[in-house]
């Protein structure tokens, strides 16, 4: 991997240009400080610096008052993934669920040793800024890419204290069935996530799982009034979170069943699952991830859209970038795959959140080889020039 300081040079001293798509405005490269890439962009500059190297993975950035941790997963050996958290510097990287008491007795107790070795999607409960929620593969795993937690299926959601103690199950995942991306309300009193009923195609039979959490009970107490919800109808969700200020609202990715094994669009929808509307309109496209900014004035979310993709060329062909809806104007924010190295490598940018003032996104980038699977995930800090 090239240093970020010589893509950056590189790209002024050729005086490279990144084009947007559509209404999507023009990326500049810039010279930037060592350790930064630097962008113009149709919002003004934008900052961009590598937290996490290699290692990196899905991530929750905690906006509370009581720190700005940003808690990321990672794969820490082949088939065993775990969860840490980090200061947004760099600093202060602690294992979560590495030698969490809890998740290790149920490790132990478990009838083969697949329990519990991938653990991730983390979610910051968003008081007290103590509790997080992951995703555990659990006794029902048949040891393939379903159990991965960007699929969450045969997964378990726990909660445990950012020192690993304290782990308690708080939902379990009945065999072939999924629980998949994670999000409470900014009070803590609701959580959604993505769920699918058995069925042998994994992009099938899902909705979103909606739930009251009362947090002074334990295990799985804590989750009550259950609720199933199709509010596009049939198809594949994956939720991305509770919409900004707009309370009692949600956010969420769907692809209807028939329309093909890729992720089409964002919506939104109440939080009973009803008025669905659509946030992006790019059908032919992988879009996902769209979710509002603490202020609710952006819409942040990825898209394939610059590089013509189509369902048929599938996974291994896909590339992303990060994009901002602002009202009618759309923004291109990363230049990825026009910057650095297209030819030899694809990037995917995917998950990510905001910090509390809505001024910076942690985002995850998988960087695979061309056709070919991830080689390593590196997790960016994106800085803007004022809160959007």
């Amino acid at each position: 991997m090239r240093r970020l300081t010589e893509n950056a040079l590189a790209a002024v001293a050729s005086g490279l240009v990144m084009l947007g798509y559509g209404t999507h405005t023009e990326v500049r490269a810039q010279e930037a400080p060592i350790g930064y890439e630097r962008y113009v962009t149709g919002i003004g500059w934008v900052d961009f610096e590598l937290l996490i190297a290699g290692d990196g993975g899905r991530v929750s950035w905690y906006r509370g008052g009581e720190h700005e941790r940003i808690a990321f997963d990672s794969h820490v050996a082949p088939g065993r993934i775990e969860v840490f958290t980090i200061n947004p510097d760099g600093s202060d990287r602690r294992c979560v669920t590495c030698d969490s008491p809890g998740l290790e007795l149920a490790r132990n107790l478990a009838p083969d040793d697949r329990y519990g070795e991938l653990v991730g999607q983390p979610e910051w409960y968003p008081l007290g800024g103590e509790l997080l929620l992951v995703q555990v593969e659990n006794e029902h795993s048949t040891d393939s890419f379903k159990e991965h937690p960007s699929w969450g299926i045969n997964n378990d959601l726990w909660m445990l204290e950012e020192d690993g103690a304290q782990a308690q199950k708080v939902y379990d995942t009945p065999a072939g069935q999924a629980a998949l991306h994670p999000h409470f309300n900014r009070f803590g009193t609701q959580l959604i996530f993505a769920s699918k009923l058995w069925s042998a195609n994994p992009w099938l039979r899902w909705h979103i799982h909606r739930s009251d959490v009362d947090i002074a009970r334990l295990g799985q107490n804590r989750l009550t009034s259950h609720a199933a919800l199709q509010p596009a109808g049939a198809g594949f969700y994956e939720t991305h979170g509770f919409a900004g200020t707009l309370q009692g609202w949600m956010t969420f990715s769907f692809t209807p069943e028939g329309a093909g094994l890729f992720v089409q669009d964002s919506y939104a929808a109440t939080i009973a699952g009803t008025s669905a509307a659509r946030l992006t309109e790019e059908p032919t496209s992988w879009t996902e991830h769209a979710t509002y900014s603490p202020s609710g004035a952006s819409l942040a979310y990825n898209s394939s859209s610059p590089f013509g993709w189509r369902p048929i060329v599938g996974v291994s062909g896909l590339r992303t970038e990060l994009f901002l809806k602002k009202g009618e104007e759309t923004y291109q924010i990363t230049a990825m795959n026009q910057d650095r190295d297209p030819v030899n490598f694809q990037y995917v940018v995917s998950d990510f959140d905001w910090d509390q003032d809505g001024r910076r996104l942690v985002v995850q980038v998988a960087v695979n080889a061309s056709g070919g699977l991830p080689l390593w995930v590196e997790n960016w800090i994106v800085t803007f020039p004022q809160p959007q």
